[in-house]
C-alpha cells in the first residue's frame, strides 16, 4: 500500500505547490471527514493513496485558495451533483467519482479538457469531446452562494495536469504491486 502523503512530493511538482502545503490540506481533508485514515499510527497508517483521494485533494486545492478555507464548505464541493443527474462524460453523479474516473480511466482522460472550480458557488465544470468529436461540458453544483463566500474567481486544472498526476498515480500504484 502506498500512502498519499508518500505521493504529494510527485503532486507538488506538478500542481506548483509544496509538499508541506499539501500536506495540511490533507490534514484538513481527514479532519472534516473528506479523506478516511487507515487505523493506527506509523507506517501502514495514514491516508492510502487512490485516485479518490487525489480528487479528493484536487478539489480542495481547486476551490479553496488557502489552508483556512479547506473546511465543511469542501464537502459540498466533492459532493457536488451533476446538473442531470448522472454526467454523460464518466457516467458519476458527483464532482469528486467524476474527477476519481477521469483520473484513471485513460480513454475518458484522452478526452478531457479544462475542468474549471467556481469560488463562490460548489459549482465546477468538466469540458470533454465527445465521442462525436464535439466539445461539451458537464455541470456540477450549484449557483447558490456558499456561505462566508471567498472571492468572485476560479481555478482551473488543465488537461496537462490531469494527464501527469493520471500517470504518476499509476505509476506509483503499479511500483506498489510490484
Amino acid at each position: 500500500m502506498s500512502s498519499l502523503k508518500a505521493f504529494l512530493p510527485q503532486l507538488a511538482d506538478v500542481i506548483g505547490t509544496t509538499p508541506a502545503a499539501l500536506y495540511e490540506r490533507q490534514r484538513a481533508l481527514v479532519r472534516q471527514g473528506v479523506l478516511q485514515p487507515l487505523v493506527g499510527r506509523g507506517p501502514g497508517s495514514g491516508v492510502e493513496l487512490s485516485a479518490d483521494a487525489i480528487a479528493a485533494l484536487l478539489i480542495s486545492v481547486g476551490a479553496a485558495s488557502s489552508l483556512s478555507e479547506v473546511d465543511s464548505r469542501i464537502i459540498k464541493y466533492c459532493e457536488a451533483q451533476s446538473a442531470i443527474g448522472k454526467c454523460l462524460f464518466t457516467n458519476q453523479k458527483r464532482l469528486r467519482g467524476a474527477l476519481t474516473v477521469i483520473l484513471t480511466d485513460p480513454k475518458l482522460l484522452d478526452r478531457t479538457g479544462s475542468i474549471v472550480v467556481h469560488h463562490e458557488y460548489p459549482l465546477a465544470t468538466i469540458d470533454y469531446r465527445r465521442e462525436d468529436g464535439q466539445i461539451d461540458m458537464s455541470l456540477f453544483g450549484t449557483m447558490k452562494p456558499l456561505p462566508q463566500s471567498r472571492s468572485k474567481m476560479c481555478s482551473l486544472i488543465r488537461p496537462q495536469r490531469l494527464s501527469e498526476i493520471s500517470n504518476l498515480l499509476r505509476e506509483t500504484n503499479s511500483e506498489g504491486t510490484s
